[in-house]
């Protein structure tokens, strides 16, 4: 075990001055130095002592490391992490980073490398069971590690893999259809007045196309050029999700919200942050209090970085959501017929391939050496498809996938930045112009950075990278690479461009929602469902003295506007037919009549929703999709915004069965999908409906990395959790599989006019499943509950000495 039980004391000659580091009941640490480098010093020691196996893991992950401790399984996500190219894209980022990033980054590895060094011998259980010890921490893997969160906060790699593969199923014009509009009734980041949305339906009359240049179409004789390799794209795209599945659970359900409200009465403001993120033990996010002589702060962490993603200092507070731009297409690059050592780039021209002999490390084998071939935008990712052949014993790596045809693709992670930077300025600004200032230099993820400041100001800085595409770049395709007019044009920082401080309404709300209705610039296609954003304008817009009561009710508002909208073009058609429904039917009809659209646990009517709603979709979309069906209900919302949008229509040509020689119309799928669910609820819990709770459909259990592990699993994950709210409710939850989900990875409420700062997480500070502090705040989480953490520089009384720490020399 690597917690200890009692005060620590050492010294170090990587620090230059005493630091000290109090905790409360919750092991939640305040850092206390003079200098912010030793500062970064203990957070990284902190980091590591509570969240080391963490750590490793994540930094394996973008290093394509883990098949050396785990074994043959792991060297899909290991090839894959090496062809996206982490490592690559780490050691690219490093040599343009600022001094002062270089410094931070040295300052935190280094704690991280004392606490390794110090206790070699009372490691997390995890390194015992696998009989390894971590190597010296780099700053490269803190970049690394930065940048595989960018990639987890991006959804564009699974959407246009998916949107790819159905455009080859159906065709373009077809595909395209896929892609919803925006309501625009529904709120935008910046209006200025409260929303005056009727409802979510789209008026065909009044549509806007939201899709700029994916409207700009190419021509199905243009898209020809890899039908010839159908078969072997459907295999490589299955590939892709099956990764996807195993190893990336927060892509493509990508969200997080964020909100700022002014409280009339005394003139401050609130800041709520509310980070959607894979829900995990240990959790993502790592709650601290760090002081020193150049900042105060309170927030959340990201372990293996020195970042601090959202929190509060003396003077201002932010708190990060995900501004959903497209920032990755995908390009299929042509390869010479005669020598396919050869392709051809964007101006048509042959170009010889760069290849990079790797090594794979693979535990209990011989290590196996692989090629990677780059191209000028990326590796080959298709390349993934000749995984069978490394690591067998005396194998050639061949490339019979794709001969003709291969794929790279483009991406802003892979773009010379300094988060670090923009991370500490934000640390030390003192108003809405300082914060504007530091995010200069930040690229990914681009996410809103919600303000509040303590003289009641608020606002928005969207921060990130956005591309600029050429006139024949369609963003949610593969793109021909030989053609100079599918490239990026340039790329522009969205800082730059867009920014919003006191709206007239006197509250915003950034929930994955469109930021400006003044910037046509392109963006992207897959903006979520306005429903969380229509429910918070609408509470937010109600309230004149905001207060954090408030704030706290709405981060367990399981409303969902989605659902209102869904039944109320459903039901009128289910009642035609309530004379000839079985009893079952009759009753489950009534529970959906007077259902108030709250997803809550004990209720019944959410689970005939819930499950209605599954087959609605399966039954439109299905038999056009056939296979490809999974990789369109693996992209972000599209499927539940689309329905939401056709469901609304008298007609559409979706709702045909084209599996049958009937003409299906709306009535018919809608009659079908409800009967069908009727059924699958019989079949999975019984035929009475009082068993059809709706905690029996919407639960998880937190797991920990080893929870397959049968021995260890009881003692590593959590109790089977019931939850509220689902993919359109304020209490965001999103189930990817029968015991994993996608929800609050971090809740956050800063009222400005008050010294401390409101934070949970689902589980615990401590990574180490013997700890007291593993699961301590999980009740706490599953109720919007908080703790409060004074902001004062000064430890508070509950809080106990922990550590002491001193220069060598003393």
């Amino acid at each position: 075990m690597s917690f200890p039980d009692s005060e620590i004391s050492f010294k170090s000659d990587a620090i230059k001055e005493e630091i000290f580091v109090y905790k409360n009941q919750y092991s939640i640490p305040q850092i206390i130095s003079k200098s912010e480098a030793d500062g970064y010093f203990m957070l990284g020691f902190m980091h590591s002592q509570d969240r080391l196996w963490q750590m490793e893991a994540l930094r394996r992950q973008a290093n394509g490391t883990l098949a050396e401790i785990l074994g043959r399984e792991y060297i899909e996500l290991d090839v894959f992490s090496r062809l996206i190219g982490f490592n690559r894209i780490s050691e690219d980022v490093f040599t343009n980073l600022s001094e002062q990033s270089k410094a931070i980054l040295k300052h935190y590895s280094d704690g991280i490398n004392f606490f390794i060094e110090k206790n070699t011998k009372r490691l997390p259980f995890e390194f015992n069971l696998l009989d390894f010890k971590p190597s010296k921490w780099s700053p490269l893997d803190c970049i690394a590690i930065q940048r595989l969160f960018a990639f987890e906060e991006s959804n564009s790699f699974w959407n246009d893999l998916a949107m790819t593969e159905i455009a080859e199923k159906i065709g373009v014009e077809k595909a395209k259809q896929l892609l919803p509009y925006y309501n625009l009734t529904a709120p935008f980041i910046f209006d200025e007045q409260s929303s005056i949305y009727q409802s979510l339906r789209i008026d065909s009359a009044k549509i806007k196309d939201t899709l700029a240049l994916s409207s700009k179409k190419m021509k199905e004789k243009e898209f020809t050029f890899f039908k010839e390799k159908e078969s072997e794209f459907a295999n490589l795209n299955e590939k892709f999700f099956e990764i996807k599945e195993k190893y990336f659970t927060s892509n493509a359900i990508i969200g997080s919200a964020a909100w700022a409200a002014n409280n009339k009465k005394n003139k401050g403001a609130i800041l709520v942050g509310d980070m959607h993120l894979a829900l995990t033990l240990p959790p993502r996010l790592y709650q601290v209090h760090f002081t020193s002589s150049e900042f105060n702060l309170v927030g959340f962490s990201l372990p293996g970085t020195p970042l601090i993603l959202s929190g509060r200092n003396d003077y201002i507070s932010w708190a990060m959501s995900n501004a959903m731009v497209d920032d990755l297409d995908f390009y299929a690059e042509k390869t010479d017929s005669l020598n396919a050592d050869y392709y051809y780039n964007s101006k048509n021209q042959k170009v010889k391939f760069k290849f990079i002999a790797d090594t794979l490390k693979i535990k209990n084998q011989a290590d196996s050496v692989f090629y990677i071939r780059l191209a000028g935008r990326s590796a080959v990712i298709s390349d993934l498809q000749n995984l069978a052949e490394i690591g067998a014993k005396n194998s050639k790596q061949s490339y019979s996938i794709a001969k003709k045809y291969l794929i790279t693709f483009n991406w802003t992670g892979q773009y010379k930045s300094d988060e670090f930077l923009a991370n500490n300025k934000i640390l030390k600004s003192k108003s809405w112009y300082q914060l504007k200032a530091a995010l200069n230099t930040w690229q990914v993820p681009a996410a809103n950075f919600v303000f509040a400041d303590i003289k009641g100001n608020i606002g928005d800085v969207p921060a990130g990278l956005l591309p600029l595409r050429e006139s024949s770049c369609v963003p949610w395709l593969l793109n021909p690479g030989w053609r100079e007019q599918t490239n990026w044009a340039k790329s522009v920082k969205i800082q730059n461009l867009l920014t919003i401080a006191n709206p007239k309404k006197q509250y915003l709300i950034a929930a994955n929602n469109p930021i400006s209705r003044k910037y046509t610039q392109f963006i992207t296609s897959y903006w979520d469902i306005p429903s969380r954003a229509i429910r918070g304008d609408s509470l937010l817009s109600k309230y004149e003295n905001y207060s954090f009561s408030d704030a706290q009710n709405m981060l367990r508002d399981s409303y969902s506007p989605y659902s209102k909208e869904i039944l109320q073009s459903t039901l009128p058609l289910l009642q035609k037919h309530n004379v000839s429904f079985s009893t079952l039917e009759k009753n489950a009809l009534l529970y959906l009549k007077y259902w108030d659209n709250i997803l809550s646990p004990d209720q019944i009517a959410p689970t005939i929703y819930k499950t209605f709603l599954e087959k609605l979709i399966s039954n439109t979309f299905q038999d056009e999709l056939g296979s490809s069906f999974l990789a369109f209900t693996n992209t972000s919302h599209l499927h539940y915004a689309k329905i939401l949008e056709i469901i609304h229509l008298e007609k559409s040509d979706w709702f045909d069965n084209k599996i049958t020689n009937k003409i299906e119309t709306k009535e018919d799928i809608v009659l079908k999908s409800f009967k069908d669910a009727i059924e699958e609820l019989k079949r999975n819990y019984s035929k009475k409906i009082d068993s059809w709770k709706f905690y029996n459909l919407n639960s998880i259990k937190l797991k920990h990395s080893f929870s397959e592990m049968e021995f260890y699993k009881h003692a590593v994950e959590s109790d089977r959790l019931s939850m509220s709210g689902d993919f359109s409710t304020i209490n965001f939850f999103k189930i990817k599989n029968k015991f994993e989900a996608i929800g609050c990875a971090g809740r956050m409420i800063c009222p400005m006019d008050e010294d401390c700062v409101y934070l949970s997480i689902p589980g615990g500070v401590s990574g180490q499943p013997l700890s007291g502090n593993f699961t301590d705040q999980i009740q706490l989480w599953l109720s919007a509950g908080f703790i409060e953490i004074p902001l004062s520089k000064e430890p508070a009384l509950n809080y106990t000495l922990f550590i002491k720490a001193a220069p060598q020399k003393q």
